[in-house]
């Protein structure tokens, strides 16, 4: 089974058929970092003392997703100021509760299948509960971006669905009619999964820009895809210039710590 770091809340599947592997019997799903020093005065989650720490993500792939899409979003706008935000995927709610508190100007439509995955997120791992700023869909993700009779336009989308379901690979072309002329997709997957890599041939075919990097174990990769025209760079910004464009501090350093291979 997994090992368990302190001061840190897990988020655990318990059923052979919720991993993507036979015979997996506890799988980390999400993980999220306590704050130092706090207590929690909720007895929601049990007995536990953690009070979710949203800007110190514990998981490496969220680091990497959340820097990726900051720096794809700096080529694309040459600024790192985004107003809206789709999150396909909560879990523990690492996404869109980072970016809510690192923008205080954004709006995120965050999306999950399952509505107890929401209960859960809010209740033990930090996502706001009462925020204007945040809404949240009970509904397949892949439907919630196809349409549906929305038509709401975001600078980002963001897609944690591991692993990729086979009918998400027409993510690439929904995700890219509901982006902004300039928006970004960020997309974590696992490096063996054959419809997450089919899903980055389609994003070669369909973005102006794909980026891949992959993390230190070499099994979640994020695909990052630019929507934006003619004339984008071909290189990833590094750390000061991302400082520069606005980007927060903690984005900044986790964009630069990795290595994304242009794809196009």
């Amino acid at each position: 089974g997994p090992s368990y770091a302190p001061n840190v809340r897990y988020l655990l599947f318990d059923a052979d058929d919720t991993s993507g592997f036979t015979g997996v019997k506890c799988t980390v799903q999400s993980a999220m970092s306590c704050k130092r020093g706090s207590v929690a005065t909720t007895k929601k989650c049990g007995d536990s003392r953690c009070v979710p720490d949203v800007r110190n993500p514990f998981l490496e792939y969220v680091r990497m997703q959340l820097g990726g899409a900051i720096g794809a979003l700096a080529v694309s706008k040459g600024h790192v100021r985004p107003s809206s935000a789709a999150v396909v995927g909560i879990g523990a709610g690492s996404l869109p509760s980072w970016l809510l508190a690192a923008f205080p100007g954004v709006t995120v439509d965050a999306v999950d299948i399952d509505a107890s995955v929401v209960t859960i997120a809010t209740d033990c791992f930090g996502l706001p509960e009462r925020e204007s700023r945040l809404k949240t869909h009970i509904e397949d993700g892949m439907h919630f971006m196809q349409g549906n009779g929305r038509f709401e336009e975001y600078d980002m989308v963001m897609l944690d669905v591991v692993p990729l379901p086979k009918p998400f690979r027409a993510m690439i072309s929904a995700a890219h009619d509901r982006l902004a002329v300039d928006g970004i997709l960020a997309v974590n997957g696992w490096k063996p999964d054959k419809e997450f890599q089919g899903l980055q041939k389609d994003a070669m075919t369909v973005f102006s820009r794909v980026w891949l990097a992959e993390d230190d174990q070499g099994g979640n990769q994020i695909l990052l895809a630019v929507k934006g025209g003619a004339g984008l760079r071909e290189t990833m910004p590094n750390m000061n210039e991302l400082e520069a464009m606005g980007a927060p501090k903690d984005a900044a350093t986790w964009s630069s710590q990795y290595t994304w291979k242009k794809l196009v």
